[in-house]
């Protein structure tokens, strides 16, 4: 036994199963959706274990730059998009 939280599973299955909702309003190209959408959902944490680590955060990083590479914030934005998240 982990020493997590164990609400946090509900939490993360209700992410999980509303991820492409939130997505699609967000991701103009709507192909993209099912790659970014592992990198959305890895961030927030393991659901097995009831963890989260360095690792997890990266997975958040990579979301970021995935939107970004989308065209949903321009580069110019990137400062306020770390100011904003971090």
């Amino acid at each position: 036994m982990r020493f997590g939280n164990k609400a946090f599973r509900t939490w993360l299955e209700r992410v999980t199963s509303n991820a492409d909702q939130m997505l699609e309003g967000m991701v103009p190209v709507k192909e993209a959706i099912p790659e970014i959408k592992v990198y959305l959902i890895e961030s927030f944490g393991s659901l097995e274990r009831i963890d989260y680590g360095t690792g997890h955060e990266l997975n958040f990083v990579v979301f970021l730059f995935c939107l970004l590479k989308l065209g949903v914030y321009k580069p110019d934005d990137a400062k306020a998009v770390i100011n904003r998240v971090f």
